[in-house]
C-alpha cells in the first residue's frame, strides 16, 4: 500500500445513523434473533441525512480526502453500499468495511480503520462524523476532532442497556 503523502485534510463519515437514515431498517435487529440479511437488505431504501450528505459533497469538491467508516459487513452490504453512494453523488477515496463474521463492537472496528489510515494517508482523520457514543468516545480519544450526528436515542443500544 502506498502512502498518499499529499492528504492535506482528512474526513471520515460513518454511514448508518449518520449520512444514511437507516431507522427502517432497525426492526430487524431489535428483535431476536437478529435478522441481519432482512436489516442490510433494505440499504437501498436508506433517506439520506441530507446536511451530512452535503458536507461530504463540500468536502470533497474543496480537495479534501473523504473516507467512510462502516460498521457494515463487507459481504453482506458492500454492492448494496457502493450503489447508494452512487445514487446520491458520494464518491469517497475509501470505504471501510468489516471483515466477514466480525462482530465487534463499532468502535473496534473503526480504531482498527483508523490505523490503516495513518498508513494510507499518514495521517487521522481530521475530522469525523459518526452517531454512536462508543466511536465518538474512541476518536476524541484518539485526538480525533469529531461531530456527534446522533438525532435521536439509538434504539439498538437502549435496547442492550435494558
Amino acid at each position: 500500500m502506498q502512502v498518499v503523502n499529499d492528504t492535506k485534510f482528512l474526513a471520515a463519515f460513518d454511514l448508518d445513523g449518520t449520512l444514511t437514515d437507516a431507522a427502517h431498517r432497525l426492526v430487524h435487529i431489535l428483535k431476536r434473533p437478529k435478522d441481519w440479511g432482512l436489516f442490510y437488505a433494505g440499504i437501498g431504501e436508506d433517506k439520506p441525512i441530507v446536511p451530512i450528505l452535503r458536507t461530504f459533497q463540500a468536502f470533497q469538491a474543496a480537495g479534501y480526502t473523504c473516507v467512510i467508516t462502516s460498521a457494515r459487513c463487507v459481504t453482506d452490504a458492500e454492492p448494496m453500499t457502493t450503489e447508494w453512494l452512487t445514487r446520491h453523488g458520494l464518491f469517497p477515496d475509501h470505504i471501510y468495511l468489516r471483515a466477514p463474521g466480525d462482530r465487534r463492537h463499532d468502535y473496534i472496528a473503526k480504531e482498527e480503520y483508523l490505523e490503516d489510515m495513518l498508513k494510507r494517508y499518514g495521517k487521522l482523520p481530521d475530522i469525523a462524523f459518526d452517531d454512536k457514543d462508543s466511536v465518538i468516545d474512541m476518536y476524541r480519544r484518539r485526538g480525533v476532532f469529531v461531530m456527534d450526528a446522533k438525532q435521536a436515542p439509538d434504539p439498538v443500544f437502549a435496547e442492550q442497556a435494558a
